[in-house]
């Protein structure tokens, strides 16, 4: 039972010694992570549909030169 205690009491500390204008600076913080993490998602799939584009200009492309429908 103490274990138990002594345990929360240790998880939850750094959330108790926090001053109390820490949470906004977290939550921008948190702000920042996302809109990086967006920007990079949005970069890989400006980066697939690049690939995909060309793949498919190259099968058009294709299929002209061999004369197919």
């Amino acid at each position: 039972m103490l274990y138990q205690w002594q345990k929360a009491v240790f998880d939850n500390l750094g959330a108790a010694l926090e001053a109390p204008g820490d949470e906004a600076a977290t939550r921008q913080r948190e702000k920042r992570e996302t809109a990086a993490k967006i920007e990079h998602l949005q970069a890989r799939l400006a980066k697939k549909d690049a690939v995909i584009a060309e793949i498919s200009a190259e099968y058009v492309q294709l299929k002209k030169e061999l004369g197919e429908p």
